[in-house]
Protein backbone atom coordinates (compact mmCIF):
# COMPACT_ATOMS: atom_id res chain seq x y z
CA UNK A 1 0.00 0.00 0.00
CA UNK A 2 1.34 3.44 -0.90
CA UNK A 3 1.38 6.18 1.67
CA UNK A 4 -1.52 8.57 2.02
CA UNK A 5 -0.93 12.18 1.25
CA UNK A 6 -4.13 13.84 2.35
CA UNK A 7 -4.82 17.51 2.98
CA UNK A 8 -4.08 18.73 6.47
CA UNK A 9 -6.66 21.51 6.16
CA UNK A 10 -9.87 21.66 4.11
CA UNK A 11 -11.13 25.17 3.37
CA UNK A 12 -14.54 26.24 2.09
CA UNK A 13 -16.03 29.38 0.66
CA UNK A 14 -19.52 30.23 1.94
CA UNK A 15 -21.76 31.86 -0.67
CA UNK A 16 -22.96 29.47 -3.39
CA UNK A 17 -20.66 26.81 -1.96
CA UNK A 18 -22.22 25.91 1.40
CA UNK A 19 -25.46 27.87 1.05
CA UNK A 20 -27.54 28.92 -1.94
CA UNK A 21 -27.35 32.73 -1.70
CA UNK A 22 -24.86 35.56 -1.73
CA UNK A 23 -25.11 37.13 1.71
CA UNK A 24 -24.24 40.55 0.32
CA UNK A 25 -27.36 40.41 -1.89
CA UNK A 26 -29.70 39.51 0.98
CA UNK A 27 -31.44 41.73 3.50
CA UNK A 28 -30.26 40.84 7.01
CA UNK A 29 -30.93 40.25 9.75
CA UNK A 30 -31.68 36.60 9.16
CA UNK A 31 -34.36 34.76 11.11
CA UNK A 32 -35.13 31.14 11.83
CA UNK A 33 -38.78 30.17 11.87
CA UNK A 34 -39.58 26.51 12.19
CA UNK A 35 -37.01 24.87 9.90
CA UNK A 36 -36.62 27.83 7.49
CA UNK A 37 -34.05 30.59 7.56
CA UNK A 38 -35.04 33.82 5.86
CA UNK A 39 -33.77 37.34 5.48
CA UNK A 40 -35.76 40.45 6.44
CA UNK A 41 -37.72 40.30 3.16
CA UNK A 42 -38.59 36.60 3.64
CA UNK A 43 -36.06 35.32 1.10
CA UNK A 44 -35.35 31.72 2.08
CA UNK A 45 -31.72 30.73 2.58
CA UNK A 46 -30.83 27.05 2.35
CA UNK A 47 -27.77 24.93 2.85
CA UNK A 48 -27.07 22.73 -0.12
CA UNK A 49 -28.53 19.29 0.65
CA UNK A 50 -25.24 17.38 1.15
CA UNK A 51 -23.37 20.03 3.13
CA UNK A 52 -23.98 18.59 6.60
CA UNK A 53 -23.16 15.04 5.47
CA UNK A 54 -19.92 16.20 3.85
CA UNK A 55 -18.87 18.24 6.89
CA UNK A 56 -19.75 15.39 9.26
CA UNK A 57 -17.76 12.91 7.17
CA UNK A 58 -14.71 15.15 7.02
CA UNK A 59 -14.81 15.77 10.78
CA UNK A 60 -15.28 12.05 11.40
CA UNK A 61 -12.04 11.38 9.53
CA UNK A 62 -10.23 14.08 11.48
CA UNK A 63 -9.87 16.79 8.86
CA UNK A 64 -9.58 20.32 10.28
CA UNK A 65 -12.03 22.58 8.45
CA UNK A 66 -11.86 26.32 7.80
CA UNK A 67 -13.73 29.09 6.01
CA UNK A 68 -12.25 31.65 3.61
CA UNK A 69 -14.87 34.12 2.43
CA UNK A 70 -14.74 37.64 0.97
CA UNK A 71 -18.24 38.51 2.15
CA UNK A 72 -18.71 42.21 2.86
CA UNK A 73 -21.58 41.62 5.29
CA UNK A 74 -19.44 39.87 7.88
CA UNK A 75 -22.13 39.88 10.59
CA UNK A 76 -24.64 38.36 8.14
CA UNK A 77 -22.23 35.52 7.37
CA UNK A 78 -21.67 34.82 11.08
CA UNK A 79 -25.39 34.99 11.70
CA UNK A 80 -26.05 32.33 9.03
CA UNK A 81 -23.26 30.13 10.38
CA UNK A 82 -24.98 30.31 13.79
CA UNK A 83 -28.51 29.76 12.45
CA UNK A 84 -27.38 26.72 10.45
CA UNK A 85 -25.41 25.43 13.49
CA UNK A 86 -22.20 25.28 11.44
CA UNK A 87 -19.76 27.02 13.81
CA UNK A 88 -18.72 23.80 15.51
CA UNK A 89 -17.41 22.36 12.26
CA UNK A 90 -14.80 25.04 11.58
CA UNK A 91 -11.50 25.54 13.33
CA UNK A 92 -10.68 28.85 11.66
CA UNK A 93 -12.86 31.52 10.10
CA UNK A 94 -11.41 34.06 7.69
CA UNK A 95 -14.49 36.12 6.75
CA UNK A 96 -13.85 39.66 5.54
CA UNK A 97 -13.60 41.46 2.19
CA UNK A 98 -10.09 41.07 0.80
CA UNK A 99 -8.21 38.96 -1.71
CA UNK A 100 -8.60 35.22 -1.06
CA UNK A 101 -4.82 34.92 -1.08
CA UNK A 102 -4.72 36.96 2.16
CA UNK A 103 -7.22 34.56 3.76
CA UNK A 104 -4.89 31.69 2.89
CA UNK A 105 -1.78 33.52 4.10
CA UNK A 106 -3.49 34.00 7.46
CA UNK A 107 -4.72 30.40 7.58
CA UNK A 108 -1.20 29.19 6.89
CA UNK A 109 0.21 31.46 9.60
CA UNK A 110 -2.42 30.41 12.17
CA UNK A 111 -2.17 26.68 11.48
CA UNK A 112 1.47 26.26 10.40
CA UNK A 113 0.09 24.27 7.44
CA UNK A 114 1.76 24.75 4.07
CA UNK A 115 -0.36 25.66 1.06
CA UNK A 116 0.35 22.36 -0.66
CA UNK A 117 -1.21 20.61 2.35
CA UNK A 118 -4.50 22.51 1.98
CA UNK A 119 -7.58 21.81 -0.12
CA UNK A 120 -10.10 24.49 -1.12
CA UNK A 121 -13.69 24.41 -2.43
CA UNK A 122 -15.22 27.47 -4.09
CA UNK A 123 -17.82 28.37 -6.71
CA UNK A 124 -15.78 31.28 -8.14
CA UNK A 125 -13.25 30.37 -10.84
CA UNK A 126 -11.26 33.55 -10.11
CA UNK A 127 -10.65 32.34 -6.57
CA UNK A 128 -9.80 28.84 -7.79
CA UNK A 129 -7.24 30.29 -10.21
CA UNK A 130 -5.67 32.64 -7.66
CA UNK A 131 -5.46 30.11 -4.83
CA UNK A 132 -4.20 27.28 -7.02
CA UNK A 133 -1.18 29.49 -7.84
CA UNK A 134 -0.24 29.24 -4.15
CA UNK A 135 -0.07 25.46 -4.46
CA UNK A 136 -3.40 24.76 -2.74
CA UNK A 137 -5.42 21.91 -4.24
CA UNK A 138 -8.52 23.70 -5.52
CA UNK A 139 -11.91 22.30 -6.45
CA UNK A 140 -14.54 24.20 -8.40
CA UNK A 141 -18.02 23.74 -6.90
CA UNK A 142 -20.52 24.58 -9.62
CA UNK A 143 -23.87 23.85 -7.96
CA UNK A 144 -23.05 23.83 -4.29
CA UNK A 145 -21.01 21.41 -2.24
CA UNK A 146 -22.21 17.85 -2.60
CA UNK A 147 -20.92 14.41 -1.70
CA UNK A 148 -20.05 13.69 -5.33
CA UNK A 149 -17.47 16.48 -5.24
CA UNK A 150 -15.60 14.82 -2.38
CA UNK A 151 -16.12 11.16 -3.20
CA UNK A 152 -13.44 10.88 -5.90
CA UNK A 153 -10.95 12.94 -3.89
CA UNK A 154 -11.29 11.40 -0.47
CA UNK A 155 -13.18 8.17 -1.15
CA UNK A 156 -14.95 8.90 2.13
CA UNK A 157 -16.72 5.55 2.42
CA UNK A 158 -13.47 3.58 2.47
CA UNK A 159 -10.83 6.17 3.26
CA UNK A 160 -8.97 3.97 5.71
CA UNK A 161 -8.38 1.37 2.98
CA UNK A 162 -7.43 3.69 0.14
CA UNK A 163 -4.50 5.85 -0.89
CA UNK A 164 -4.98 9.34 -2.19
CA UNK A 165 -2.05 11.31 -3.53
CA UNK A 166 -2.09 15.01 -4.36
CA UNK A 167 0.56 16.84 -6.33
CA UNK A 168 0.85 20.60 -6.37
CA UNK A 169 3.20 23.46 -7.15
CA UNK A 170 4.77 25.33 -4.26
CA UNK A 171 4.28 29.12 -4.11
CA UNK A 172 4.28 31.69 -1.36
CA UNK A 173 2.00 34.67 -0.96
Amino acid sequence: MTSKILPKLVVFDLDLTLWDVQVDKCNPPFHKKDESITDEKSKIVKLYPDVLNVLNSLKKYGFPLSIASRITDISGAYQLLNLFNLNGYFDHLEIYPTEKTLHFCRLSEKTNIKYEDMMFFDDDLRNIRDISKLGVICNFVENGLNKDVLEPLFNIKSMKNQSVNFISNKHSC
